[in-house]
């Protein structure tokens, strides 16, 4: 559904079963497109965050706190799936981050389930986006699993 079909219909789709969701998806969808507010041209481009995020990521693989990641090759204009506004960037999130696969808490465990430390699967990874995780695991599941958690906004300014 596109923004001006929801605006158009609003008065029917409130009234919708799964109305709240479907807002929930036309909000996301504007804001990963960048038009859920009004872009600020003063603002630092993602070519600015980008920098810092690299040298962000360099010091910590330098501390042996990342691993170095392979490098891929650029995003064709072929995998690009919309426009976005011109101060952003499209990157692969191994540009961004540290990222990586691993044995998953066992699920015999109740205790490891229900915490406050979100768990990603590759399922969650929807048209190439990750929206939320719907499993959270608990400090314990992450010790067991001897793995650590990342602080929020660990790569950001």
């Amino acid at each position: 559904m596109n923004h001006e079909t929801f605006f158009e219909n609003f008065e029917l789709l409130i009234d919708a079963p799964n109305s709240v969701e479907e807002l929930r998806e036309l909000i996301l969808q504007l804001a990963v497109k960048g038009k859920l507010v009004p872009q600020d041209p003063n603002e630092e481009t993602a070519s600015e965050l980008l920098e810092k995020i690299i040298a962000d990521k360099k010091r910590l693989i330098k501390e042996k706190k990342f691993k170095k990641s392979q490098t891929l090759p650029e995003i064709k204009k072929d995998e690009i799936p919309f426009d976005i506004p011109k101060t952003w960037k499209w990157m692969r999130l191994n540009d961004v981050g540290d990222w990586g696969a691993g044995s998953t808490p066992d699920r015999k465990k109740p205790d490891y389930y229900e915490g406050s430390i979100l768990w990603f699967k590759s399922g969650e990874l929807n048209n190439g986006y990750i929206n939320d995780s719907k499993e959270k695991i608990t400090d314990s599941a992450l010790n067991d699993l001897n793995r650590s958690a990342l602080p929020p906004c660990t790569l950001h300014s």
